[in-house]
């Protein structure tokens, strides 16, 4: 029975009792809910199995100790006791609130900490490091491995102090019986590669695993970037950051197909004992997983490199590590006329309505430095602010003093390493920044033309597309969190939104052209009026998930969105509360790709076994499940699905390039439509169900007419595959965008080339 507001719950330990308030969170493994027990939540399960609830058994005895418990913080959100219903029956658990925190990716990505937490600089940002740091090295003295180690499960408050949730998905070790209770799952970017294509459900990790997604989330936070990201050197298209892991491609690997690239802050600006520890951490560790520094290396080695931080005299929120010589951020920002630690607070954003969850802040006015003496504090000016003036003749008489001496050493005192090159070169940007920003600048590199900027894997990656009714507007979302609307008619950039703190994976406009909806990874859903750019409403439901969304289709017709997560989870939620409206969880594999009838009474799912299931919402009901092909070759892999407005075809396609059409309500194969040589990337229907348009990995996209199962024509993408298709309502108008991100428009009567932006 699920659970519901009002109903009261029993701590199995103590006895007391908590009603159930508000649900703030749903996945396909549980919810989470307010309760009226001030300062905890509870988190209950769909499938409270014996197994699981004996992991809590062992969490709740055996917790490990809280390197903040001195400061009044709670680093773990961490089972405290095992909650029953009115049965007696166990099934969930209670833990503490997180309040007053945003999630790491609001702090490590320069544009998003810019305009939520303008204070942070880089004395904050080495702080946050250490106390990530040192909350795994205490998981690890208690023999347990956290295992999905991402941003998602990471807060952090203005004091840089650090929250972990999501505990429950940690490996656990019964000390008492030595039973490993194991973690399910992993995050791409944060799997080592020993166990990449491994079922995580069937190994037991060590720490040595945990190494690797450490180092990852240190470096994020001192360079705002993957480490596996830069100036792809080889030939073809750049690898994803999957495979570049798995080859040990990292600019300062040696023989390392990816090098620095023009948005990437160099290594040489950090202190040189991070320095070694990334190094062992990418480059040894590689093959040698056991080369890793452990937590307790990296707390030391981010201890004495904030020791050595230093204060810029020109900028007063700029930190940098004394032993490189100079202010790096104030040199970059002289070279790019950016700065990602630009003390300019923007303005205050609309006020925006109350949401359940904690983890957004309304406005900046709460991140101010504190006077906590473990962090970093705003500083009385020091003796030499305090008396420069006089200090200032000495100094130029010590180094004159310092500089004729070296002109008369000895020859081995004058070699290379003992002062710093003053022509050092510094790379430029930042790996918050934009195609527009790069493209902006007056005077770009010369070794950067704009081709080798737009194929760079760390700029934003779009991955949600939607078009007006009336066929003017184009809305683009992506890795970078923000939003952009095109005029395309002109082709024109017309507007940047800024409001999402993760990636945007789905895009919607009302029929009436007025309203953008839009949902990022993390479950967010957000509103926002399109004549003015403002943001309207925010839906925001925090999944509590060990898995961030994989895809989303959100309908406005019907005021809900679907959504799918990496571990298989497929949620259908209230568009306008994101509130859980029924989650389908009937063993659907893992990554299922999703799709939804125009009429939005129909919803078809794949997972990677190629296994198609069609389901009745808003009910949830499963319709129909063709595990097979029946006459036709099994399908391997299905990347794409589309259904026909009314829902009675289904288009699917898999990775040889074969698209069928199906009764999507018998599961019978109508028709093959053959003539793609490569996985199939993108599948849409027009509003009428006429047309059907489809890309592939061959570079080709083919429209077919839809009744008669014939190839009507094919648009060459000679430079790269369209990635992802939008059709305009009226069906003239195509839209894709390519795995070098550029923006292809086409009109479809002729299959000429429209535009092609950036």
């Amino acid at each position: 029975m699920s659970p519901a507001v009002g109903q009261v719950l029993t701590c199995a330990s103590t006895g007391r009792s908590l009603t159930l308030t508000q649900q703030i969170a749903s996945s396909g493994e549980g919810t989470v809910w307010e309760t009226s027990l001030s300062g905890y939540l509870a988190k209950l399960y769909h499938d409270p199995t014996p197994e699981r609830l004996q992991k809590l058994r062992v969490m709740v005895a055996y917790p490990p100790h809280d390197p903040m418990q001195k400061v009044n913080h709670i680093s773990f959100a961490w089972p405290q006791e095992l909650l029953c219903n009115r049965q007696g029956q166990e099934v969930g658990f209670l833990m503490p609130t997180i309040k007053n925190s945003v999630k790491l990716s609001s702090i490590y990505n320069p544009r998003l900490r810019n305009r939520k937490a303008p204070r942070f600089n880089w004395y904050y940002l080495h702080t946050t490091a250490l106390n990530i740091a040192s909350v795994i090295e205490s998981i690890h003295k208690k023999g347990y491995v956290v295992g999905d180690i991402k941003p998602q499960n990471l807060l952090v408050n203005n004091r840089a102090l650090v929250s972990v949730i999501d505990t429950d998905s940690f490996q656990i070790k019964d000390p008492q019986t030595g039973r490993v209770y194991r973690c399910l799952v992993g995050s791409e970017g944060f799997t080592p590669v020993e166990l990449m294509g491994k079922d995580l459900s069937s190994l037991d990790q060590t720490e040595v695993h945990d190494r690797f997604r450490l180092g990852v989330l240190i470096y994020l936070l001192l360079f705002g970037d993957h480490p596996f990201k830069g100036k792809w050197m080889g030939g073809g298209e750049p690898p994803n950051p999957m495979e570049l892991i798995r080859q040990g491609f990292w600019p300062y690997a040696p023989k390392s197909l990816i090098q620095e690239g023009p948005s990437t802050i160099p290594l040489a600006v950090v202190h040189p004992s991070l320095q070694s520890c990334f190094r062992r951490c990418f480059t040894d560790g590689h093959h040698q997983p056991h080369l890793r520094p452990t937590a307790t290396e990296w707390v030391q080695a981010i201890r004495t490199a904030i020791a050595v931080l230093q204060g810029c005299s020109s900028q007063s929120n700029h930190y940098f590590n004394r032993l490189y010589g100079r202010c790096y951020w104030c040199e970059r920002k002289a070279k790019l006329g950016l700065d990602v630690f630009d003390l300019k607070i923007p303005p205050k954003p609309p006020a925006k309505p109350a949401v359940a969850s904690s983890r957004m802040l309304s406005s900046t006015a709460l991140w101010r430095p504190s006077s906590m003496a473990m962090i970093p504090v705003t500083r009385r000016k020091s003796f030499y602010d305090r008396n420069k003036k006089e200090l200032g003749a000495a100094a130029a008489f010590m180094l004159a003093a310092v500089c004729l001496g070296l002109l008369i050493a000895p020859g081995d005192l004058r070699q290379p390493g003992v002062f710093q090159n003053l022509q050092h070169w510094i790379m430029p940007g930042s790996s918050s920044n934009t195609l527009a920003e790069i493209n902006s600048k007056p005077n770009p590199p010369a070794q950067i033309p704009p081709a080798e900027a737009i194929r760079m894997p760390s700029l934003n990656r779009r991955r949600a597309m939607a078009i007006s009714h009336n066929g003017q507007l184009l809305v683009t979302g992506g890795q970078d969190a923000s939003i952009q609307l095109w005029d395309l008619t002109r082709g024109d950039l017309v507007q940047t939104l800024h409001g999402h703190s993760d990636q945007v994976i789905a895009l919607a406009i009302s029929r009436d052209g007025t309203t953008l909806f839009s949902s990022a990874a993390d479950g967010e859903i957000m509103s926002w009026n399109l004549a003015t750019g403002e943001l309207q409403a925010i839906a925001t439901e925090s999944l509590n998930s060990s898995s961030s969304l994989r895809s989303a289709v959100i309908h406005p017709g019907s005021a809900m969105i679907a959504s799918s997560n990496w571990a298989g989870d497929i949620n259908v939620r209230d568009l306008q509360t994101g509130k859980s409206l029924r989650s389908l969880r009937d063993d659907l594999g893992s990554s299922p790709i999703i799709t939804v009838s125009a009429n939005g009474t129909l919803l078809a799912s794949s997972s990677l076994n190629g296994d198609i299931k069609l389901w009745a919402l808003p009910m949830g009901r499963l319709v129909q499940s063709f595990p097979d092909l029946q006459d036709w070759q099994p399908m391997e892999f299905t990347r794409s699905l589309a259904l026909t407005p009314e829902g009675k075809t289904l288009a699917s396609g898999d990775q040889k390039g074969l698209i069928l059409l199906r009764n999507a309500l018998t599961g019978k194969v109508l028709r093959p439509l053959e003539g793609h040589q490569g996985l199939i990337l993108s599948l849409l229907i027009s509003a009428n169900g006429q047309t059907l348009v489809s890309s592939s990995a061959d570079r080709t996209v083919k429209i077919w007419n839809l009744n008669r199962g014939t190839l009507v024509r094919t648009l060459s993408s000679p430079e790269s595959s369209m990635v992802n298709l939008v059709l305009s309502h009226n069906g003239q108008v195509l839209v894709g965008v390519s795995e070098n991100q550029l923006i292809h428009v086409w009109q479809v009567e002729t299959g000429q080339l429209l535009h092609r932006l950036p």
